[in-house]
């Protein structure tokens, strides 16, 4: 096995010796060194043999010298294989340009793994380090960790750390997360409980403290609702300071107004839509018609935007941006005027509640009337039940 290993490195030859004088020519070459083998004698001045390829070159000036005929019939080892391939130019050239690209591909950042993330999800810390500049196909070259990390903390509250680490062109973010510290709880002060809405007092729970207010009284935001200053009953001087609890059930009324505009515009499609293909290239866009078309006064656009995407973490800085293009043309209509008066109670009843989530609402009355200018205005008159109570120090 070593010695056919030797013979492929050093490259060998069949050759086929013809010549009166075999047995001489045989003896000159012993004497001198070159070797053979695998001898296959096919007449009495003819026979075939295996050399090497330093052997050949030797054996030559004792053929010429015994008369001999020697003709080289196969060829194979390593420095033939090599002498074959330099004359196909376009195989080399084709490796040089993979070895160009590699070597241009292995400077940018391909895939991202980010670890340790308990709090934070790794959707968010991918999109942190997006908007930070570490994103799938950012070339390594261009990155400043210390201000990578500065732009990503400055972001978040949840980390107290992290390390960027490449491993070829992948780039390993490792987090380490603020731990939540257990808050001591605070010891109750003296303090008040104040109202911070305006309204009528329809229940009131007092848990400690003295009560300011009864059922049926009219409240103003800021007014107490109870006190933690207690007053002995036989020294008026003597006072004790307790935490007051307490709340209040207070019915509330709320006026909300919406303004819209009159006038509709409906569009109209008047003919099909015209696609257009472009191609993103990391950050720049390429569009791949010749002739750009002039830009349309009224139109409707959709974009899709295809990703080569081989896995979550891993996106090719390659996308492919389909548009259609629709010629529209704006024709004016007439609002109904029940279908904006119920669409606008919906609306403005869901932006009530959304400012009070925990209020229960009694009743409401919604009305639509034209403004001066022309336009609907939309009024809800609300009723409704809360609770307040805001505790408040002591002086």
């Amino acid at each position: 096995m070593l010695i056919q290993i030797h013979n492929f490195l050093r490259g060998s030859l069949q050759v086929d010796i013809r010549g009166a004088a075999i047995e001489r020519f045989l003896n000159l070459c012993a004497i001198h060194g070159v070797a053979f083998w695998d001898i296959q004698t096919l007449d009495a001045d003819h026979f075939t043999a295996w050399v090497s390829a330093g052997g050949y070159f030797a054996l030559r000036p004792y053929a010429r010298k015994t008369g001999c005929r020697v003709r080289v019939s196969r060829k194979k080892g390593l420095p033939f294989a090599v002498r074959s391939m330099t004359r196909r130019w376009a195989l080399w050239l084709s490796v040089l340009l993979c070895a160009a690209v590699v070597f241009c591909l292995s400077g940018f950042v391909w895939t991202i793994e980010v670890q340790g993330c308990r709090q934070i999800t790794q959707r968010e810390m991918l999109q942190l380090l997006h908007q930070a500049g570490l994103r799938t196909g950012t070339r390594r070259s261009t990155l400043n960790i210390r201000e990578l990390r500065n732009a990503v903390m400055l972001q978040t509250d949840k980390l107290s750390y992290f390390t960027v680490n490449f491993k070829g062109t992948q780039a390993v973010v490792r987090v380490w997360e603020k731990r939540n510290q257990e808050t001591k709880p605070e010891v109750p002060g003296p303090c008040d409980v104040v109202s911070d809405l305006t309204g009528i007092v329809l229940e009131l729970r007092v848990r400690t403290g003295q009560a300011l207010v009864k059922v049926g009284d009219t409240l103003q935001a800021g007014d107490r609702i109870a006190t933690g200053v207690i007053v002995n009953q036989n020294d008026e001087t003597e006072q004790t300071l307790l935490h007051a609890e307490a709340e209040a059930d207070v019915r509330t009324w709320y006026t909300l107004k919406t303004v819209v505009p009159a006038e509709l515009q409906t569009l109209s499609y008047a003919e099909p839509p015209e696609k257009s293909l472009s191609l993103l290239l990391g950050q720049r866009r390429f569009p791949l018609k010749i002739i750009e078309k002039p830009a349309l006064s009224c139109y409707d656009k959709k974009i899709d935007i295809h990703v080569l995407q081989l896995q979550d973490n891993f996106r090719w800085p390659i996308a492919l941006v389909e548009e259609q293009t629709t010629r529209c043309a704006v024709d004016p209509g007439e609002v109904d005027r029940e279908a904006l008066a119920e669409v606008l109670e919906q609306r403005m009843i869901t932006r009530l509640r959304e400012t009070a989530p925990e209020a229960e609402l009694v009743r409401s009355s919604f009305r639509l009337e034209k403004t001066s200018g022309g336009a609907w205005l939309g009024v809800l008159e609300a009723e409704l039940v809360e609770t307040t109570g805001k505790e408040v120090p002591i002086g």
